[in-house]
């Protein structure tokens, strides 16, 4: 594929940000590309995970996992992979991949769904080269159901993380079904969490499940504050078009009751957070605000376009700078930050999946530095 390049400047004193194809609809024989997964693996390396949607634009269908790698930064990618199948899920819907960097052990973890019902967990030693078999971990859920009547389950989609004392955690959500079986609403959100290594997982305290003023809450994703608790920042279709915020001291109880945050717009669409070297939160989403009135079942989704990222200085209260990352149709992203403090964004654009790389002096160019 083509490369543009809109700042070639590298030096971190100098803004710089640059965009690069990663896989277009329709190459490989493969219909539609969605749902990004990005995760940093240390020094220049990424591992990348998407579905690619064999026969339509659906959530539902064939779809199965490709995975790429980057040693450069995210410049180049390795030939897609895909993901081993889990027996019996050929043709199936293999969605919603989720990665967890253990910094501590070189473990890549990577969660996934089939079919909306069952979850599964693998790992690789090497960087998303090979994977181990796939254990399923669907029993986790049902220790939601006392919460919530869940038919329908999903991870993430993104990446969850790894904190400070070793929990591994991952952002989910769950859906009635609705009226079809299939339906992504009524639902809620929260997470799921392992204490040793990810040999076995626990359910999580819902975090919000649907009801006024909370409407639909589904896809989340989560980030350790400095002083060790975490914050979950959740999808909505509520009428006042904000992101949902609330935090838990361990990343999984006594949530804090749920508030919308005035500076963070809600498409109603999956967003990308993740903490910076320096310390400053980073958040991507679409950030247009026309309505979308052909979305049958909500009158609360704007267009899918504009994707932008937003900086907090102050762990996720404010959250005062942003800046447009791709102007046009853009929708789910994935963020990962590299150890020098390169922020590399994996996203959907009009017609495919795009990479771009930038620094915290592009997205700040057109901003005052806050005071801290």
């Amino acid at each position: 594929m083509s490369k543009q390049t809109i700042l070639p400047v590298h030096s971190e004193d100098v803004p710089y940000m640059e965009q690069f194809g990663f896989l277009r609809d329709g190459e490989l024989n493969v219909t539609k590309y969605r749902i990004p997964a990005l995760a940093a693996l240390g020094e220049n390396k990424l591992v990348a995970c998407c579905e690619a949607r064999m026969d339509g634009h659906s959530d539902w269908g064939h779809i199965d996992l490709i995975v790429r790698r980057s040693l450069d930064g995210g410049r180049s990618w390795s030939r897609p992979d895909a993901i081993p199948p889990v027996h019996g899920s050929s043709g199936c819907t293999v969605n919603n991949p989720v990665w967890i960097v253990d910094d501590a052990t070189g473990v890549l973890h990577l969660v996934h769904c089939i079919n909306y019902d069952r979850c599964f967990h693998r790992i690789s030693q090497d960087g998303g080269v090979t994977f181990s078999q796939p254990i399923e971990i669907t029993e986790t859920f049902r220790g939601f159901d006392g919460a919530f009547p869940w038919k329908l389950l999903a991870t993430g989609p993104g990446h969850g993380i790894r904190m400070r004392s070793g929990r591994l955690l991952i952002p989910v959500w769950m859906s009635t079904g609705g009226e079809s079986g299939t339906e992504h609403w009524p639902s809620c959100s929260s997470v799921i969490y392992s204490d040793d290594e990810g040999k076995s997982w626990h359910a999580g305290e819902v975090a919000v499940r649907n009801s006024e003023p909370w409407l639909n809450p589904s896809e989340c994703a989560v980030v350790e504050r400095n002083d060790g608790s975490v914050l979950l920042n959740v999808r909505t279709e509520s009428s006042n078009r904000r992101r949902l915020l609330m935090v838990s001291g361990d990343g999984a109880t006594a949530w804090s009751p749920p508030r919308f945050h005035p500076d963070l717009h809600e498409p109603v669409c999956m967003g990308g957070m993740v903490r910076h070297p320096d310390g400053q939160l980073l958040f991507s989403i679409p950030a247009c605000r026309t309505l979308n009135l052909e979305v049958p079942h909500s009158d609360s989704f704007s267009y899918r376009e504009d994707l932008t990222v937003a900086v907090s200085f102050d762990d996720g209260l404010s959250w005062p700078v942003s800046r447009c990352l791709h102007p046009g149709p853009s929708s789910y992203s994935d963020l990962a930050v590299l150890p020098d403090g390169k922020i590399v964004c994996l996203y959907e654009s009009g017609d495919g999946l795009m990479v771009a790389r930038f620094n915290l002096c592009w997205l700040m160019e057109t901003h005052a530095m806050p005071t801290r």
